[in-house]
């Protein structure tokens, strides 16, 4: 039994559910303390990228 955080049962994304979904998202990565990350923080990636 999992007492501590989230539970492994993560709403699916189903095209129908985007508002709970949405909301679930914002949630559990708000209280992760990364939604900032996940909202605004990211690299654009180049085209064609390699293992450089």
């Amino acid at each position: 039994m999992n007492t501590h955080g989230f539970g492994t049962n993560i709403l699916v994304l189903d095209g129908k559910n985007w508002d709970r979904w949405n909301a679930l998202m914002k949630s559990l990565f708000g209280a992760q303390d990364c939604l900032d990350v996940v909202l605004n923080d990211y690299e654009e990636l180049v085209e064609n990228p390699t293992n450089e």
